[in-house]
């Protein structure tokens, strides 16, 4: 009777192991690989696409290297070519005009030390041509699961075109446009 059993142990493990490598079997994995990349592709368009029909630039943020990244926008609506200086925060902040620059990077600082998930804020930055634009960014602060900010992306919209002209020719405009005088 145990040799039966020995036996038959033997015969169900060759047949597992025959399973693993069956080719039904790495079709299936193929087909679950293939999905996943193809939702992954599906989601990265779909984010691209929103984007681009926004017509705002997304910043990426590294908190812990400084690093900046730009997924869309810095070229199109700042004037700035991709592969250019625009890879640090530095940049960022040299771009900010120099009566906002304070201001932002103080607001920035405390909604990173803060608990919170969000931050938005106006303030005037640099174009690649020397103008200025109105930008209103909305930010999410990722943390990690300490709480420590980790991350920060933001979304910018050029405001400009609802400040009136007559401010826009000041070097003064005020800060505070009639667009987001209106949003919470």
């Amino acid at each position: 009777m145990r040799a039966t059993t020995a036996t038959h142990i033997q015969t169900q493990r060759r047949r597992k192991t025959g399973r693993k490598n069956s080719p039904q079997r790495k079709s299936n994995e193929n087909q679950r690989r293939t999905s996943r990349k193809t939702t992954a592709t599906k989601s990265a368009d779909h984010h691209q696409l929103v984007a681009r029909a926004t017509k705002d630039a997304i910043r990426d943020w590294d908190l812990a290297s400084g690093a900046l990244t730009w997924p869309q926008g810095l070229d199109s609506l700042l004037g700035y070519s991709p592969s250019g200086s625009g890879q640090t925060i530095a940049f960022w902040q040299q771009q900010i005009h120099r009566d906002d620059r304070s201001r932002i990077a103080a607001s920035i600082r405390d909604a990173i030390k803060s608990e919170a998930e969000h931050w938005s804020g106006e303030y005037r930055f640099r174009h690649a041509k020397g103008h200025y634009l109105q930008l209103l960014e909305r930010a999410l602060l990722v943390r990690d699961k300490n709480g420590r900010a980790v991350r920060f992306v933001g979304t910018l919209m050029d405001v400009t075109p609802h400040i009136p002209r007559k401010w826009r020719r000041s070097a003064n405009w005020p800060v505070a446009s009639p667009m987001t005088s209106t949003i919470s």
